[in-house]
């Protein structure tokens, strides 16, 4: 993940138009991927992550595929910082 951009949980809210508590609900539901610790006290998204969510909610509000989908996201980043 080394060449992975990360972006801000206000850069995540922008592109998302959710709301804080929204986002942090969905990511409690498993409805969209948990944020990475990038530093002490921060936390960021990988950018593909967030726009592979958005391209989905584009296809389907069904909440058992989005938490599919959002657990095959998080099995691809663990699968790619183990490499």
């Amino acid at each position: 993940m080394s060449n992975t951009k990360f972006i801000s949980i206000d850069e995540v809210l922008e592109k998302t138009t959710f709301g804080r508590s929204s986002l942090y609900a969905k990511v409690s539901k498993g409805l969209f991927p948990k944020p990475v610790k990038v530093g002490s006290r921060k936390i960021a998204w990988p950018q593909y992550e967030v726009d592979q969510m958005m391209d989905f909610y584009l296809s389907t509000t069904n909440e058992e595929d989005t938490k599919s989908f959002v657990t095959k996201i998080e099995k691809i980043r663990t699968e790619r910082s183990i490499q």
